[in-house]
């Protein structure tokens, strides 16, 4: 009788750590995926020139609205170094 309930629940035990395990690391993966912040400048002109004197961090990632204070909307700098990459504000 205790053989036949061991065999019972021996596997419900093995399958229950298995699901926690699956959740421990769908967890670990999330915290893994946080957002990226730059540091990003206002434009100084069409062409993409950059304010190097006004840096401010925003994320690289769309968790929000545009990087902005105020009117001045931030970019980040593109693989030419020019502002014209758009950024979003941090999440609060």
């Amino acid at each position: 009788m205790k053989i036949l309930i061991f065999k019972q629940i021996l596997p419900l035990a093995a399958f229950g750590a298995a699901m926690v395990g699956a959740f421990g690391t769908n967890v670990a993966e999330r915290n893994q995926d946080a957002v990226t912040s730059i540091t990003a400048y206002p434009k100084l002109n069409l062409a993409g020139d950059c304010r190097e004197n006004q840096p401010h961090t925003c994320e690289i990632e769309n968790v929000g609205p545009l990087c902005s204070v105020g009117a001045t909307q931030f970019w980040g700098k593109d693989a030419s170094n020019k502002c014209t990459v758009p950024v979003y504000m941090e999440p609060q």
